[in-house]
């Protein structure tokens, strides 16, 4: 019978550090690993934040890391990493989403909104992620324009048809991030390795997406 190989996921520990710094976030790990008597050569794979001190280019804990087991991998954290997206958008398109989201957000419909539109303006505060923001602005357009008529400048893009094409085209594939996101998650039982597998094809579509698009082949399933 062959055998399965499952893997476990749990915390290793949990330590306070009095400075961020490099060798007091490193020295902490460490201590904990060699009274454990765990072998560094047993690490296999590094995930880290954004932080300077775990993934600075010369000096950081990963090159510390790697200094104890040199044949590990590293890989940056890959969770909502729409932020960065979003600085690389063309300027006409990040003029889209900045107006959905003045919209959505227009602070003076907030007590006076009916029970659906209430909900669609109360998001935020339920911690939904942007994307759903977009969604719903897509499906509430012509409800939004009448209610905020005659309140804010804002309203002409929602019967303005190039913006909403743009609009719904940004609410669809922030939608799939989204969902990208929830699956990297790992809360449905996923292991590192599918993790990387549902990256690498998520980039592989988003080409495939693209000379769609650049053949003019528009009927995409997203």
């Amino acid at each position: 019978m062959a055998r399965v190989h499952v893997c476990h996921e749990d915390m290793l520990f949990c330590k306070p550090i009095t400075r961020g710094m490099v060798e007091v976030v490193f020295n902490v790990i460490n201590s904990h690993i060699n009274y454990n008597g765990i072998q560094w050569k047993n690490c296999v794979i590094i995930c880290t934040d954004g932080a300077r001190a775990m993934c600075g280019k010369n000096r950081s804990v990963v090159t510390r890391i790697l200094e104890q087991s040199p044949c590990a991998l590293w890989t940056h954290c890959s969770l909502h990493r729409k932020a960065l997206v979003s600085k690389a958008l063309p300027d006409d398109f990040k003029i889209v989403l900045n107006t959905a989201y003045n919209l959505a957000y227009f602070k003076s419909c907030v007590k006076k909104w009916v029970a659906f539109i209430h909900l669609f303006f109360c998001i935020q505060n339920a911690g939904y992620p942007g994307e759903y923001v977009l969604t719903r602005l897509v499906q509430l357009r012509n409800e939004v324009a009448i209610y905020l008529e005659g309140k804010t400048e804002y309203i002409e893009h929602l019967i303005n048809e190039e913006f909403i094409l743009e609009l719904t085209y940004a609410a669809d594939i922030f939608s799939k991030l989204d969902e990208l996101n929830l699956y990297l998650q790992g809360s449905n039982g996923t292991d590192i390795f599918a993790i990387h597998d549902k990256a690498r094809a998520f980039m592989k579509k988003l080409l495939l997406w693209k000379s769609c698009i650049e053949g003019r082949m528009i009927v995409l399933k997203l």
